[in-house]
C-alpha cells in the first residue's frame, strides 16, 4: 500500500489498523473533508472515506461516492493487480472475534467552540496520563479521538447544531470499561457542575453516567 488515505475521524480504529497493516498511513479528517480531497492535509491522499460510507478516489474524484461504486472500483483495482490480490489478506489477525461497543450517547449541546475546547483538553490530558494510550487526536472545536491498545473512543461536537456525542469500543471488557471511564470522568469533571446556561445544556441528568459502564453491544464475529 505505502500510501496516505484520508479517514473520517469518527471511523472505528479498525480502519486505522487495517490500513497500517498494509503499510499505509491514515490521515484523520473532519466530516466532509475526508472525501473532498482538496484541503491542505488531504491533497496528497489517494483515497478518502466518510463514516456514513461515502468514498472518493483521487484519480476519479468526480465519480459517485456511494458504496456500490466503491465496491466495483475495488474489484477493478484487484483485477488489474492480481499478484497483490493473491497474497493472503491479513484481516483475520486484525479483526477481533468480538468487540464491545457503546451506543452513540447524546450529551446535550455545547454552542461555544471554546467551551468544547476546554472539555476536549480535559480528555486529552487524562488520556496522555493513562496507561495503554497509543494516540490522541484533537480537532479544534470539533472532536477529540483516543486510541488505546484495547480500543478507541471519540467525543464529537456537531458543527451544525453543537450537539455533543460520545462513543467508544473495546476489545475486552476491561478495555471497554477503561476507555469509557476516561471519557466519562472528563465529562463529569468539566460539565458535571453546570445546569445548562450559556456554556452547555449537557448535564448528568441528560446523560446516564452511572449506566454507561454496563452498556455494551458485541459486534458481530469477523469471519474473514
Amino acid at each position: 500500500c505505502s500510501s496516505d488515505l484520508a479517514c473520517d475521524l469518527r471511523m472505528s480504529d479498525l480502519v486505522d489498523e487495517t490500513i497500517e497493516a498494509w503499510g499505509g498511513r491514515v490521515v484523520l479528517a473532519r466530516p466532509g473533508e475526508a472525501v473532498s480531497l482538496d484541503t491542505p492535509r488531504t491533497r496528497e491522499v489517494l483515497l478518502g472515506g466518510e463514516a456514513e460510507g461515502a468514498v472518493t478516489f483521487r484519480d476519479r474524484a468526480a465519480a459517485p461516492t456511494d458504496g456500490t461504486y466503491a465496491a466495483l472500483r475495488l474489484i477493478d483495482i484487484l483485477a488489474r493487480r492480481r499478484e497483490e490480490a493473491e497474497r493472503p489478506l491479513p484481516l483475520r489477525g486484525i479483526l477481533p472475534r468480538e468487540r464491545l461497543r457503546s451506543p452513540d450517547l447524546d450529551w446535550g449541546t455545547i454552542q461555544n467552540a471554546l467551551h468544547f475546547h476546554e472539555l476536549a483538553e480535559s480528555v486529552r490530558v487524562r488520556a496522555l496520563r493513562a496507561e495503554g494510550v497509543r494516540a490522541v487526536h484533537t480537532e479544534s472545536g470539533c472532536a477529540v479521538r483516543v486510541r488505546t491498545r484495547n480500543g478507541w473512543g471519540i467525543l464529537f461536537r456537531s458543527q451544525e447544531n453543537g450537539r455533543l456525542r460520545m462513543s467508544y469500543e473495546g476489545r475486552t471488557d476491561e478495555g471497554f470499561r477503561k476507555i469509557g471511564a476516561l471519557f466519562r470522568e472528563s465529562l463529569e469533571s468539566t460539565l458535571g457542575g453546570e445546569e445548562g446556561g450559556e456554556r452547555s445544556s449537557a448535564s448528568p441528568s441528560n446523560a446516564p453516567v452511572e449506566a454507561l459502564a454496563e452498556i455494551k453491544t458485541p459486534l458481530p464475529p469477523a469471519d474473514n
